[in-house]
């Protein structure tokens, strides 16, 4: 099984995240494989949720079939500081 973070459609418009700079040092949001090291280099956080992706391979020849998936969350912090900028829909505003 393999995991892909970020997972959105489009980031531009659908992932929005916590960042804690002025609007004028922040690249605009990249797609696909790119979003990872985006976020990273931002110090950015998930806003309102997040999107993952799983790729499952069975070994054999039969379907590999999930029919239900539980998430722990085994750890969480607090947010950034009020002031903070959130970025999606293709501009960053004001939190």
């Amino acid at each position: 099984m393999s995991t892909r973070t970020y997972a959105w459609d489009d980031p531009q418009c659908e992932g929005k995240y916590l960042i804690n700079r002025p609007p004028g040092e922040v690249s605009p949001p990249v797609m696909g494989q790119d979003v990872p090291g985006w976020v990273k280099a931002h110090g950015a956080i998930a806003a309102d949720g997040q999107r993952v992706a799983l790729t499952v391979q069975g070994t054999g020849d039969e379907t590999v079939v999930i029919e239900s998936m539980h998430v722990r969350v085994v750890d969480s912090n607090m947010p950034p500081r009020p002031g903070t900028r959130t970025w999606g829909r293709g501009a960053a505003a004001e939190a």
